[in-house]
């Protein structure tokens, strides 16, 4: 990586603070009249790129939680393992009461809905869209059925109308002798 100064690393962190580029610039002491032409060109430098992305990604590794965070703690919901902190309020008296927190097991719809999404992400659940598709196919094949049976009843009553026709053209144009009458 490129030397960068202090001013540009003050320009990065602040970048990554709101993601504006001019607001960036004018806090890390750049003029305000100048501010967003030198935050276009900062951002197009290769060390700043560069900077950014390597500290984006150190952030997000502590704030974004991983896919294996999330199933931990889904699965361990979905054990019972944890508690919730309920607030309890109490009657002391005439008019007055009282409030404290009380730890309490996680409820069973709480643990049903982390079963859920497990299974989602497994893909357990997927009955419905596995029959929601073959209905359909049967469908669109149905539909094949009705068009083709259409195709083939115009074409015969266009080969009826064809002969018929020709016959009505050959008649007049050869007219039957009269031994073929009899």
């Amino acid at each position: 990586m490129a030397k960068m100064t202090e001013r540009q690393k003050k320009f990065c962190d602040e970048y990554l603070v709101d993601l504006s580029a001019k607001h960036a610039a004018i806090r890390a002491g750049y003029s305000a009249k100048t501010a967003a032409e030198i935050a276009y060109e900062m951002l197009r430098k290769p060390c700043i790129e560069e900077y950014i992305a390597t500290r984006m990604a150190q952030l997000q590794g502590k704030c974004v939680a991983s896919i294996d965070e999330v199933l931990q703690y889904l699965t361990s919901v979905m054990r019972g393992d944890g508690t919730e902190e309920v607030t309890v309020v109490e009657s002391s008296g005439v008019g007055f009461s009282s409030a404290r927190n009380i730890e309490k097991a996680l409820a069973p719809k709480d643990r049903i809905k982390a079963a859920e999404l497990i299974g989602k992400r497994y893909g357990m659940f997927n009955f419905d869209d596995k029959r929601l598709e073959l209905e359909k196919q049967r469908l669109d094949l149905e539909y094949l059925k009705v068009e083709a049976t259409q195709q083939v009843n115009q074409t015969e009553t266009a080969s009826t109308n064809f002969i018929d026709a020709l016959n009505e053209t050959s008649e007049t144009v050869w007219p039957k002798s009269e031994d073929e009458n009899e």
